[in-house]
């Protein structure tokens, strides 16, 4: 493998592991100590399958053989490092090299490299420029690329590490279904993230979660977040509006949950009794995301989150 493709490759890698429980509790010091050792690897194989679907790629860390060459002096043995699969090496077409070792015992001739999706680099902001109005054309309502290493790259890397999971770098607007190309570099993607813990549509991806709820990552789309396609609530036909989000970020909550339009949003799912209404019981953004109890049926549910398909979308020409 070129010197530059490996180093991609370690990159990606290391999304991968900062995106995982363990690997965020770690310093980035530690997890490239870790990273291809036991203690690392074992939480990021499977963003390492190769391609030919057999086994995963890892680093070769053990030294090379040495032996005595002739007026007693040492020298290294004429073998390279190689991918190795099984008795036979990788041949020269699989783009295994600089120590990469292939984990499976059955031999694979011309194996392909790792299956990873690359992500695109955004050179041009022009879409924001085109879409937005000009009092949200700013770092404050759209996530820009922080300096140094923060909060915001441990967002990033979460985000990058579970589509590298899934194998994929495109994701799809969960109201409309414009597909939107990812980034490496906030911001992200043209419109924004959010994790919830009920799945909202099969554009939804399933992702790591802290606890033992599941978790899913879903996107929307900038035309959708801004009112540039009209989303209307198919009981009360209130607009919803999500030009208040930060552009080309994740949030960790449900954004739909987290702001009910009417009464028909703050009922229980079971029996369909008037829930609190989040605004008098102050409720946080994250609470209505969570299960609840419902006062009448005592029934525990995610009762502020509902299905998408009770937003009806008209959505327009693309710019």
């Amino acid at each position: 493998m070129h010197g530059a493709c490996f180093a991609a490759f370690e990159e990606h890698a290391l999304n991968s592991l900062r995106g995982t429980t363990r690997g965020r509790g770690w310093t980035e010091k530690q997890r490239r100590q870790n990273l291809w050792t036991k203690k690392g690897y074992d939480l990021i194989s499977k963003v390492c399958a190769c391609r030919c679907g057999k086994g995963t790629i890892r680093k070769e860390t053990a030294p090379l053989a040495v032996e005595a060459a002739p007026g007693g002096k040492n020298k290294k043995s004429g073998r390279k490092k190689s991918a190795s699969f099984g008795d036979k090496p990788c041949s020269a077409g699989a783009g295994l090299r600089n120590g990469l070792q292939h984990n499976d015992s059955t031999s694979s001739e011309g194996c392909a490299a790792v299956h990873m999706q690359p992500f695109a680099h955004r050179t041009d902001y022009s879409v924001f420029q085109r879409l937005l109005p000009k009092h949200l054309v700013n770092s404050y309502h759209i996530k820009m690329e922080d300096d140094g290493y923060g909060a915001g790259d441990e967002t990033r890397s979460f985000v990058l590490s579970s589509l590298a999971f899934h194998h994929t770098s495109l994701v799809a607007c969960v109201l409309c279904g414009t597909q939107l190309t990812v980034y490496d570099k906030f911001p992200l993607l043209d419109g924004t993230f959010y994790l919830s813990p009920v799945q909202p549509s099969p554009h939804s991806l399933e992702v790591e979660s802290k606890g033992n709820e599941p978790n899913y990552l879903s996107a929307i789309c900038l035309y959708c977040l801004v009112g540039i396609n009209k989303v209307t609530c198919t009981y009360c036909s209130g607009v919803w509006n999500g030009n208040h989000h930060q552009i080309g970020t994740m949030y960790t909550y449900d954004v739909f949950a987290a702001m009910p339009c009417c009464a028909h949003k703050m009922r229980c799912r079971g029996c369909k009794a008037p829930l609190e209404n989040p605004a008098t019981a102050r409720y946080s953004f994250t609470q209505l995301s969570t299960k609840s109890k419902c006062g009448q049926c005592g029934s525990e549910d995610y009762h502020y989150i509902h299905p998408l398909n009770l937003f009806c979308v008209e959505t327009v020409t693309k710019k």
